[in-house]
């Protein structure tokens, strides 16, 4: 994967150094199953700062990291789901 953010209209390059880690499990039973998901993500952009001339006058390196988890199940209510 190529690690890239994109911050739309102030011209902003990416630095990311980390790729996305995403995973899941499901178990699965006679009653239904569980799946649980997850993701891992670095936000990173670099961007310089100008004045009306157009001169740079400084730079905003920022960086952050996401996470997010989702757990979802289906549960079989009698033997004809």
């Amino acid at each position: 994967e190529n690690p890239e953010t994109t911050v739309v209209g102030v011209g902003a390059t990416d630095d990311n150094s980390v790729p996305d880690i995403i995973g899941s499990y499901t178990h699965k039973a006679d009653w239904g199953h569980v799946k649980v998901a997850g993701i891992f993500r670095q936000l990173s952009y670099n961007v310089n700062v100008t004045d009306d001339s157009g001169s740079i006058i400084g730079n905003i390196d920022a960086s952050d990291t996401g996470m997010g988890i989702s757990i979802t199940s289906k549960v079989k209510l009698s033997d004809t789901d």
